[in-house]
């Protein structure tokens, strides 16, 4: 539950009517639904959950993404715990979606392509928050073309930087697909570097780099170097041949190469950048990426969607005992107030769920009544799960008999 939000993120004052959205909240992914294999990890799941927790709260969000008809992947693990990808189709209107009659036109390396979308409305306690999501899958566009928004984070047969910018340009065209469905956005929410060139969307719409800086705000998320996507000048040069030279005073030189930084053409173009925690705000700080540009990242700690991810059990308790507690999250500042033997009842009903699903899925058997422990990330190395595993024999020691431990990922 997301209790900090920021009144310059949202960029208004006035109050807010369903009809009337403000903010376009620009991802690659959405974590919506765990049936709909749109989104690979946290960046995701944040962007999901804003979106419900406005629809929750009656704030002018609209989610603008894409609809990859071949998702991400399917993960199958064998009986030696190895990951399988297996490939996974998503059809949009199988899932309440609904396929827009407008479209619009790209360039892409001097031809046009068509881009329409898909529309969801998340429904909330207070108001409705609409998704869209753009695809390039027409009769009207080639082959290649219509492949643009098939899957989630793919590599273009190898030829990634190519394949990125292009698909990063059809994310940025859903600017004017907005605009064409009568959406007036007032703020671009940029989560990550990937819808980074909406920047260039408004530049060509004739808006100056102020006017521009006054429309988008960054979030930023993994703080390695190697997070932030870099695109080689030739490619870009290919793919974007009347646009990219307005893309030249961001260019970056990164590891002795001059490359194309989306991170650093949105943060130059943004009027403001934040992190996900105030640690990751620290570390962030110390990056070249914003210490060259003595750019202030402030901290916006986050939450999640409560009714999503709590047990139903706990969900009701808490609503019985502070009425209203999903539309203002600080009412659960006042939660030491429910009974103990309450509380630990329904928190037992709850773990018992868990291990039945642990037990039915591996075969492991966990113990009632012992402090539960659980990591569940994306498994890539930099998330660095094997880290509490560091030192096997203390680990054991602490554990022994008191706790118990589960990986998931």
């Amino acid at each position: 539950m997301q209790v900090d939000v920021d009144s310059r993120l949202l960029g208004i004052k006035e109050s807010m009517s369903t009809s009337n959205y403000k903010v376009a909240v620009v991802s690659a992914e959405f974590g919506v639904s765990g049936k709909w294999p749109i989104y690979s990890g946290g960046l995701g799941i944040l962007a999901g959950d804003w979106l419900k927790e406005a629809a929750d709260r009656g704030l002018p969000l609209i989610g603008l993404g894409m609809a990859y008809n071949k998702g991400y992947f399917k993960q199958r693990l064998d009986e030696n715990g190895w990951q399988h990808e297996e490939p996974i189709e998503f059809n949009p209107e199988e899932h309440g979606f609904r396929l827009l009659g407008q479209r619009v036109k790209t360039n892409i390396s001097g031809r046009d392509v068509l881009v329409g979308g898909f529309e969801y409305t998340i429904k909330g306690r207070k108001s409705e928050v609409p998704l869209l999501l753009l695809t390039t899958n027409f009769p009207e566009n080639t082959e290649w073309d219509r492949g643009l928004t098939a899957k989630l984070y793919d590599d273009g047969n190898g030829n990634k930087d190519y394949y990125r910018t292009v698909q990063y340009r059809v994310l940025a065209t859903g600017v004017r697909l907005l605009q064409s469905l009568g959406y007036d956005i007032k703020t671009y929410h940029l989560n990550d570097g990937h819808g980074s060139l909406v920047a260039l969307e408004l530049l060509n719409q004739g808006l100056s780099e102020d006017k521009v800086r006054e429309k988008i705000w960054f979030t930023t998320h993994t703080p390695r170097e190697a997070a932030f996507d870099h695109f080689s000048i030739n490619e870009v040069k290919w793919a974007l041949p009347h646009e990219w030279q307005k893309l030249l005073p961001y260019f970056v030189n990164f590891d002795g190469v001059h490359y194309f930084g989306t991170a650093e053409f949105a943060i130059a173009l943004s009027r403001g950048v934040n992190a996900v925690s105030q640690k990751h705000a620290d570390v962030s700080s110390r990056m070249d990426i914003f210490r060259n540009r003595n750019v202030k990242v402030i901290p916006i700690t986050n939450g999640v969607h409560l009714p999503t991810w709590i047990h139903p059990l706990k969900a009701t308790l808490y609503e019985s005992q502070f009425p209203g507690i999903f539309e203002d999250p600080k009412i659960f500042s006042d939660a030491s107030s429910i009974d103990d033997s309450l509380l630990s009842h329904t928190h037992q009903t709850a773990q018992n769920d868990l291990f039945e699903l642990i037990r039915d899925t591996t075969g492991v058997i966990f113990e009632p009544g012992y402090l539960t422990m659980g990591f569940a990330r994306r498994g890539v190395e930099y998330k660095r799960a094997d880290l509490v595993l560091h030192d096997l024999e203390y680990l054991g020691r602490i554990m022994k008999d008191r706790a118990q431990m589960f990986f998931a990922g």
